[in-house]
C-alpha cells in the first residue's frame, strides 16, 4: 500500500483519511434540507439547530485543513478547470483522461471496475468515497471518478473543498437528498459552534 500512502501524501490529504467517522443523522437531515445555492458557483447557505451556516471552497479548506499551497494553482487550473467541473467538461480534458484509460488500461471508453488493478481498484474506491456520492450498486466508472483518479495518479492537485461544494451545490437542486459527507460535515457543524444533538 505504499504507493497508495505516496499519492495522498502529494495530495496532503493522510490527515482526512483519519477524522473519525463521526456524525449526528438529525443534524445532517436539517443540513441537506435547509441547504441552497449561495451568491457564487460554490457557495452554499443552510441551518442546523437555529445556526445559519455559510460554506465555499476556502471556509471548507479551512476547515478539513485540505488548502492548496499557492504555488500549486496554476497547474491545478491548467487541467482542473474550476468553472466547468463537474457539470460540464472540456474536450480536450474527455479526449485525453479516455486516451489515458485506453493506454493504460486498455478498456473502452466505458470503462468498468473490473479492468483495474487491485492498487488502482483501491486508489478508485477511497477517491470515489471520499468525493463521488453515487446511488446503487455500480459496476462502471464515471467520467468525474475517472477524472478524479486521473488527476490523484497523475499528480494533479486536486481542491477537495472546491469538489466538495461543487456535489453539496449538485444535490441541493434535487428533491431526494442523499445524506453524504457525514464524517466531513461534523468538523464544519463544530466550526459554526452548532450545538450537537
Amino acid at each position: 500500500l505504499e504507493p497508495v500512502i505516496k499519492l495522498f501524501e502529494f495530495q496532503k490529504w493522510t490527515h482526512i483519511l483519519t477524522i473519525p467517522n463521526t456524525y449526528y443523522p438529525d443534524m445532517l437531515y436539517q443540513f441537506f434540507a435547509n441547504l441552497r445555492k449561495g451568491n457564487s458557483h460554490t457557495d452554499l447557505v443552510s441551518r442546523v439547530n437555529s445556526v445559519d451556516i455559510a460554506l465555499n471552497l476556502d471556509i471548507v479548506n479551512a476547515i478539513l485543513k485540505t488548502k492548496i499551497e499557492d504555488d500549486f494553482k496554476e497547474k491545478i487550473v491548467n487541467f482542473f478547470s474550476y468553472e466547468e467541473f463537474p457539470s460540464d467538461y472540456h474536450y480536450f480534458h474527455v479526449v485525453k483522461l479516455m486516451t489515458y484509460f485506453q493506454t493504460h488500461f486498455n478498456t473502452p471508453a466505458e470503462v468498468r471496475l473490473e479492468d483495474f488493478s487491485s492498487q488502482n481498484l483501491i486508489i478508485f474506491s477511497i477517491i470515489s468515497n471520499l468525493l463521488v456520492h453515487t446511488d446503487g450498486h455500480k459496476t462502471d466508472a464515471n467520467k468525474m471518478e475517472l477524472y478524479l483518479f486521473y488527476c490523484f495518479v497523475e499528480k494533479v492537485r486536486i481542491d477537495f473543498g472546491f469538489v466538495m461544494c461543487k456535489f453539496l451545490l449538485k444535490i441541493s437542486t434535487k428533491s431526494h437528498r442523499k445524506l453524504c459527507y457525514e464524517k466531513f460535515l461534523t468538523p464544519i457543524f463544530a466550526h459554526f459552534n452548532i450545538p450537537f444533538t
